[in-house]
């Protein structure tokens, strides 16, 4: 007799094998194919290194770059946000995320604009970013500035 504990388990079994083909089609056409050798389209660990007169650490979070444009990150707390991207020229590429998050208690937004310089070899970036935080009702609170330098993800195999 299958139960519904079975179904969903087979469900959920078959969602996986779907996950992890598609990760395997993702990955192989990304080391296979030059022109994304030489795109942001992957994953992601970045680091932001704010301005000194911010007096904040370095800190890292993982993102991701669409091969169609969009960018997911997650920022520090858990935070996600999302954006789009593209090529400006040759390796100087331009991105745009947005998000919001609680401050202190307080909600605010954030809009975070970058254009970084891609490597030869496709596997880092490095540039400068602006990051407007702004009150619900959209006014401008401050600039935070600093560099962004991202290093790209691989599988361990």
């Amino acid at each position: 007799m299958i139960t519904k504990r079975w179904i969903v388990l087979a469900i959920v079994s078959a969602l996986l094998v779907i996950a992890f083909i598609s990760l395997g089609i993702t990955q192989s056409g990304l080391a296979g194919s030059d022109q994304d050798a030489h795109s942001l389209a992957g994953a992601w660990m970045t680091t932001a290194t704010l301005d000194p007169e911010f007096e904040t650490p370095p800190f890292t979070t993982p993102g991701v770059f669409t091969r169609d444009g969009l960018v997911i990150n997650s920022g520090v707390g858990g935070t996600v946000s999302m954006g789009v991207w593209e090529r400006i020229y040759g390796n100087r590429f331009a991105a745009m995320f947005a998000g919001s998050e609680l401050a202190d208690g307080t909600s605010i937004l954030f809009e975070i604009n970058a254009t970084v310089d891609l490597s030869q070899d496709g596997e880092q970036f490095a540039g400068p970013f602006t990051n407007d935080i702004y009150d619900t009702e959209g006014n401008l609170l401050f600039t935070v500035t600093g560099t962004v330098n991202g290093e790209r993800m691989h599988l361990d195999n």
